[in-house]
């Protein structure tokens, strides 16, 4: 290998090294310089960036006088990009000079909307800093969602989006993930989902009345008895102090009639019973049976 290959190879490392030029070209160049050399050619071909005659340099040169950074068209993906991240790939009829994307700085492009995720695949995106295909397979930053869900489109051609959790398949069991999937033994309305043994928490309603102290509080604080509600002890009604109002009607636990509250006092545990002496009345007379 002659002295003038060498120093060509050599301007072709330092302009690399530089980021002149991309590896792209750096093989393209190398490889012409190795044909003319090869084929006895009086001289090798060029390596430096070719451009038009005062055409502006490439990448970083690209800055308008005052310092500020341009914004210029990408005449490949019809996008205006910082003069930092385009090259001059050639000029027009009128010498306008025509810009790309630099190969580590290409455009990024949305997804398709209702297309396939193949079409995604399909694209001739290439890596590059920044670029979707960089990233992941396909030309994404992030997994397109709707390459892993069972036709991959939603109505309306909207990507279906990921569930929280691990999981293979919609409706599928979770490994770790979240609630163990629908439909599992802990999901909603099964018998160990909030009333172990229950028949669930839709079955609760929402808020009761004290029996022990006549107040409508919510059932997560409070207890059901065979009679009613009644308060927890850890989560007492706040009264005030106030007596039950005697007019008040509630049920007596132990005959089962509805008396005023003067005449029935209150046990420990919440329930109401008839006073000594203001007893319920219950007839004593046997039941008769009536022929049908």
């Amino acid at each position: 290998m002659d002295t003038e290959l060498k120093a060509a190879f050599q301007k072709l490392d330092d302009l690399m090294g530089a980021g002149i030029i991309t590896e792209v070209d750096y093989k393209l160049r190398k490889d012409q310089l190795i044909e003319k050399y090869m084929s006895g050619a009086e001289k090798a071909a060029p390596v430096g960036p070719q451009r038009a005659p005062g055409a502006m340099p490439p990448g970083p040169a690209a800055v308008a006088m005052g310092g500020e950074v341009q914004k210029l068209l990408c005449s490949t993906h019809n996008k205006f990009r910082s003069g930092t991240c385009l090259e001059q790939v050639g000029t027009k009829d009128d010498g306008t000079p025509v810009w790309s994307c630099t190969m580590m700085s290409q455009c990024k492009i949305n997804p398709p909307t209702g297309a396939p995720a193949a079409a995604a695949a399909a694209a001739p995106m290439v890596g590059g800093k920044g670029a979707w295909t960089a990233q992941a397979p396909g030309g994404f930053k992030r997994p397109w969602p709707g390459a892993e869900a069972p036709g991959g489109y939603g109505a309306g051609g909207a990507p279906l989006k990921r569930p929280r959790g691990a999981v293979t398949q919609w409706g599928a069991p979770q490994v770790g993930g979240f609630q163990q999937g629908w439909n599992q033994q802990n999901a909603w309305n099964q018998p160990n989902a909030w009333n172990a043994g229950g028949a669930g928490a839709w079955d609760m309603p929402e808020k009761a009345t004290c029996m022990r102290h006549n107040k409508q509080r919510s059932t997560g604080s409070m207890l059901q008895g065979p009679q009613g509600w009644i308060c927890r002890d850890d989560s007492m009604c706040k009264t005030g102090d106030q007596a039950v109002d005697q007019g008040t009607v509630f049920t007596c636990a132990a005959h089962g009639r509805t008396r005023a509250a003067n005449y029935l006092e209150q046990a420990p545990d919440g329930t109401w019973n008839c006073k000594p002496g203001k007893e319920c009345k219950i007839s004593t007379k046997p039941a008769e049976e009536v022929a049908f």
